[in-house]
């Protein structure tokens, strides 16, 4: 697999020569390092396939085996980068039919199955909170899936859909998936996310600030009470 920049004209680099790479996605993050997802077949095993992730350092590639489940992961996978560059990569298992879920915490990969269905043409984008949002293909419908409090919350997008999604995420909330349905026909939906993922929970810090003041204000309302009967009474107050 090679990559191609601008740098005092076309420059050409080899990301890994010891793979067959058949499928491939780029993200760029923000200091414009790429960041790459990647099917890999083995060159002594061409019906083999893992999943694989490659980066630029500023000083050179660093590539990484992220999956090798039943020799035949990886494919029509994607990547976004959360807000540390971590990278997040939605992919198949193309035997077991699933959809596949891959994200780098610093020190590993966490993998997660979405969904049991064919999982084909995804494409991954994450809102502002870093919550993956998923668009995929499932043998006849368009999907679409993202993690919610309690796991993966799969929702139907379109019943006629066929091939090459693409997700992105807007700040107001919404989804939007462009694809082709059954009838070749170029398609874009347009989804509202639920606002208990969108919206952060109120935190036990706010929460306990909020049960301070209550209990201040409580407490200020005895102490004057007290003081107001103590003065129509004569005797001193506390």
């Amino acid at each position: 697999m090679k990559y191609l920049r601008i740098e005092n004209g076309w420059k050409i680099e080899t990301v890994d020569s010891e793979y067959v790479v058949y499928y491939n996605c780029l993200k760029l993050d923000s200091k414009g390092f790429a960041h790459i997802s990647y099917a890999a077949r083995p060159k002594e095993n061409l019906r083999a396939s893992f999943l694989k992730y490659a980066f630029w350092d500023g000083e050179g590639w660093r590539t990484q085996l992220v999956d090798m489940e039943d020799n035949n992961v990886g494919g029509q996978n994607s990547v976004a980068l959360d807000r540390k560059g971590f990278p997040h990569i939605s992919y198949r298992n193309h035997i077991k039919y699933e959809l596949k879920y891959a994200a780098w915490d610093g020190r590993s990969w966490k993998i997660d199955i979405v969904d049991r269905v064919l999982g084909a043409y995804s494409s991954i984008a994450l809102d502002e909170n870093d919550v993956p949002y998923i668009s995929y293909f499932d043998g006849t419908k368009v999907r679409l899936a993202y993690l919610g409090k309690t796991g993966w919350l799969v929702k139907l997008i379109d019943s006629g859909g066929d091939y090459g999604t693409s997700i992105a995420l807007d700040n107001a909330g919404y989804v939007y998936i462009a694809y082709v349905d059954n009838n070749t026909t170029l398609k874009l939906a347009k989804y509202r996310v639920p606002s208990e993922v969108t919206k952060p929970q109120i935190t036990l810090f706010v929460w306990l600030l909020y049960v301070g003041a209550c209990l201040a204000a409580v407490l200020g309302g005895l102490i004057f009470y007290r003081k107001v009967a103590a003065r129509r009474s004569g005797s001193p107050g506390t």
